[in-house]
């Protein structure tokens, strides 16, 4: 992949970032408000999430621990890695915008708005989806890395 490239997958995972960023926040102000759309297919709903992922049932003083933990270490890397300019700088962004959303929920909510309801399959928001697809992704590419053998130059 050429320098160029790279720099328009990076600054393009960072402009889909503030996007999907935009909708949760558009989607969490929707359903708090107690709209509905006349035909929607999507499954909107309200629900206030106390917990962490997966409803993991914690002590509240431990589940704002681990959040703004994870949270200060997920802004840390990026920072590290910002000048970087490569996948790994946009996904890490991404995942801290959908941190950083799931946060001002608790702030100002006490837990995180969940409006996607998929039944007993699961309850989720936009911002949970860009943390789990952007870790997910990272740690792909990670491992794609560290599989890479190193490049040998030539033999004299």
């Amino acid at each position: 992949m050429t320098d160029k490239s790279r720099q328009c997958l990076t600054v393009g995972l960072h402009w889909l970032a503030v996007l999907l960023i935009t909708l949760d926040r558009w989607f969490k102000a929707w359903v708090l408000l107690g709209l509905r759309v006349p035909g929607q297919t999507l499954p909107f709903s309200f629900s206030l999430n106390r917990r962490l992922a997966f409803s993991l049932p914690l002590w509240p003083w431990l589940i704002d621990l681990l959040v703004w933990g994870m949270a200060s270490a997920l802004i840390w890397y990026y920072l590290k890695l910002r000048q970087q300019k490569n996948a790994a700088t946009g996904l890490i962004f991404m995942t801290v915008l959908g941190a950083f959303s799931n946060l001002i929920d608790r702030f100002f909510y006490g837990g995180v708005i969940d409006y996607l309801n998929f039944g007993s399959l699961s309850f989720f928001n936009l911002a949970d989806a860009m943390i789990s697809f952007g870790l997910s992704a990272w740690l792909f590419l990670k491992i794609r890395q560290h599989r890479q053998p190193a490049a040998v130059g030539p033999r004299r």
